[in-house]
């Protein structure tokens, strides 16, 4: 079975992270960010890797948009992206046996 996207998050992920950014400051504080924020929402972060779904991540978003209606696209976006890139690595390493649900960034981000 495998564990909660918190307890991968933490024990995996960002270790994961730490080790081979080492030298990127930036992209680790990036990942420690995202992360962070993902463990934020006790629902998301409580749930099976194998129950993370695209209508979970959905719903996610809709809690995001409720409690922080100035949030930007962007910023919801950069932790869709870190979700995702979590899921395909847990897929890698096989924590999640499934393969990773399939996660669309939101439109209307404004780019530079």
């Amino acid at each position: 079975m495998s564990p909660t996207l918190r307890a991968f998050l933490r024990n995996s992920f960002l270790p994961f992270y730490e080790t081979t950014k080492r030298e990127e400051p930036n992209t680790l504080r990036f990942y420690k960010c995202r992360v962070e924020k993902l463990l934020q929402d006790p629902i998301l972060s409580a749930l099976k890797l194998e129950v993370v779904s695209t209508q979970t991540v959905a719903e996610y978003v809709a809690r995001l948009l409720e409690n922080e209606p100035k949030i930007a696209v962007a910023t919801i976006n950069r932790d869709l992206a870190t979700l995702r890139r979590a899921l395909r690595l847990a897929n890698e390493w096989g924590e999640l046996v499934s393969k990773p649900p399939k996660i669309s960034l939101l439109d209307g981000e404004v780019c530079r």
